[in-house]
């Protein structure tokens, strides 16, 4: 039996991204966020995995457009600040996706740096993994919809991508994994579990340009829990924290 975690889109080196104590801003109004979430991600994660999976954007890269919302656009701290968030993960095994070349890097592969870290020397855009018997499809790019009911269709499409580019059903993901969202959503069959993963930022568009762009849909913060045992999945697990920015109407 695998005891594992899922993570995604951590963005280290950004204000909103999961960030350990001794790295963070000192500014109250970053801390007063900032201070619970990492509370929360020590309380709600297991004291140890098996094997840690990460979706993608560990780090929040130099920021070529826009550095408003860094913590930090040192590469090398932000890798660092990644480190210690995976190593806060505590699993023996770690594998890893490249996230967008925005910000996992466009000359240098950010990521690569990141993996090497913990023995993952086989990083790439897609990857196969059989984890106790369990096939996983783990890629970060994935479509978005404006529209409410929109998001599955995109994971239908992942779905329908798996039947065409494998020989076999024996050969088909069993868990299909995508990030880039930041929003959890999931699909199932008799056979196949897909899902975008939530993302361990905070959504606050003040201090975040990216959020303001979007289009639509909505926004989770969190982790996925998986136990897989000899070719079954047993628990497949989201962990959500409850965070939630005040409507405020203005008077006018």
């Amino acid at each position: 039996m695998t005891h594992g975690i899922i993570i995604s889109d951590t963005h280290s080196g950004h204000l909103l991204g999961l960030t350990p104590p001794k790295y963070r801003t000192r500014r109250e109004e970053i801390e007063s966020l900032m201070g619970p979430f990492w509370e929360w991600w020590t309380k709600t994660k297991k004291k140890s995995y098996d094997v840690m999976l990460h979706i993608g954007d560990a780090v929040e890269g130099e920021g070529r457009k826009d550095t408003q919302g860094h913590l930090t656009t040192d590469i090398n701290e932000q890798i660092n600040i990644a480190a210690e968030v995976i190593n806060s993960v505590n699993a023996k095994k770690h594998k890893f996706v490249f996230g967008t070349p925005y910000h996992a890097g466009t000359v240098a592969d950010y990521e690569s740096i990141l993996a090497a870290k913990f023995s993952d020397e086989s990083v790439d855009t897609e990857r196969y993994l059989e984890i106790d018997g369990v096939r996983f499809g783990i890629k970060h790019v994935v479509g978005k919809s404006s529209v409410p009911s929109g998001g599955d269709i995109a994971l239908r499409n992942q779905q329908i991508f798996d039947i065409l580019t494998s020989d076999s059903a024996d050969e088909r993901c069993q868990i299909i994994l995508r990030g880039h969202i930041h929003e959890y959503r999931e699909i199932k069959s008799v056979d196949q579990i897909v899902c975008s993963c939530p993302a361990l930022k905070l959504a606050i568009s003040k201090y975040d340009k990216y959020g303001r762009k979007m289009t639509g849909g909505s926004t989770h913060v969190g982790f996925i829990e998986f136990t897989v045992d000899k070719g079954r999945v047993i628990e497949f697990s989201p962990k959500i924290y409850k965070f939630r920015t005040k409507r405020v109407y203005e008077q006018v």
